[in-house]
């Protein structure tokens, strides 16, 4: 949530909090206890709506994150064995090619650490009846593409959150009009009609309608 709507969620909760707690004062004046029910229903949406994006994120970040790692362990581990094939049959171009290490995986930007393993793949399947006696057999280069394919489908995923995240800031700048809109043209003008008669909670209502600037 950028820092401007999460400014002014935490001014939406402390008003949920007040019109909550003070809700016996005002449960008789019936348009005002509907602006608070319709207000109290849009922030639920929003706080909703942010959580389920987090999640989504948070979730998928921590296994892109496993992916990338064992992607990154089994490519160096690969590299390695065709960079020594290469240096005993004097391969010398290949094996300046073929050496990788961890962490140039690892640290690299996701579709260059994709890039990076297929194309060490693609060198090793090059010359796949050298690299038996090295213990890359063909389950192990079955199994090195699966891994490969296992990031680069949790990376696509990302980027699909990332088109829906688009949406839901969209839903959101929305759903905060809509509150805004509740506050300033039904609520705010209500409980200034109450000043005279009930200000301990009109004074009340006005501090907690405060956005603080965090």
């Amino acid at each position: 949530m950028k820092k401007q709507f999460s400014n002014k969620f935490n001014s939406y909760q402390g008003i949920v909090a007040f019109l909550t707690t003070r809700r016996s004062e005002y449960e008789s004046i019936q348009k005002l206890a509907e602006y608070a029910d319709a207000f109290m229903s849009v922030v639920d949406e929003i706080k909703s709506l942010n959580d389920k994006t987090n999640k989504d994120f948070r979730s998928l970040t921590k296994a892109k994150s496993a992916a990338k790692n064992k992607m990154a362990e089994m490519v160096s581990s690969f590299a390695s064995a065709g960079a020594l094939m290469a240096l005993e049959k004097a391969k010398h171009e290949l094996k300046a090619e073929i050496e990788v290490t961890f962490s140039r995986i690892n640290y690299a930007k996701d579709a260059e650490a994709i890039k990076i393993a297929r194309d060490i793949e693609t060198l090793l399947l090059n010359h796949k009846a050298d690299m038996e006696e090295y213990l890359i057999t063909d389950a192990d280069f079955q199994k090195f593409h699966e891994v490969i394919e296992a990031y680069d489908a949790l990376y696509r995923s990302r980027e699909e959150i990332s088109d829906m995240s688009a949406m839901d800031t969209k839903r959101l700048e929305a759903l905060f009009s809509r509150a805004d809109q509740i506050l300033k043209e039904k609520i705010d003008r209500f409980i200034k009609r109450l000043k005279v008669s009930m200000p301990d909670f009109h004074l009340h209502y006005f501090k907690a309608r405060m956005i603080v600037d965090l």
